[in-house]
């Protein structure tokens, strides 16, 4: 009987040689291990290779339990999008917060800061006797 090696099996499927082992190792090849000339090697019957060929291009059609409708969609798409959206309202109402506060601390440095510079204008003796 013919066989063909995983070599060959890759070049008439069009895929690496890698990606024959991996099918043989899932079962969705079925190959047989056989002596070879570098020991026991994974060979493949011409007729296996057409049984995949005809598995790799067939469609299954599965029948839909329920229809969805475009208000049931809607629905779920809102609250996927809800989850998603509240948690960054939380995020964002914590910065605006934050912000408040510093914009207050930057105003009070300010503050700090032109007062001062006030009393640095004045002169040394004013300054010291006053």
């Amino acid at each position: 009987m013919e066989y063909l090696t995983i070599g060959q099996v890759a070049e008439q499927l069009g895929v690496s040689e890698i990606t024959v082992r991996r099918r043989i190792k899932k079962g969705k090849i079925n190959a047989e291990l056989l002596q070879g000339e570098f020991g026991e090697q994974y060979f493949v019957k011409p007729e296996e290779l057409d049984r995949h060929r005809v598995a790799a291009t067939s469609i299954e059609v599965v029948e839909l339990e329920k229809a969805i409708t475009p208000t049931r969609l809607q629905e779920f798409l809102d609250d996927v999008l809800k989850s998603k959206i509240d948690p960054l309202e939380i995020k964002i109402n914590q910065l605006e917060d934050t912000n408040i506060q510093l914009i207050q601390e930057i105003q009070e440095m300010k503050k700090l800061l032109s007062s001062s510079k006030k009393e640095e204008s004045k002169s040394f003796w004013n300054r010291i006797f006053k």
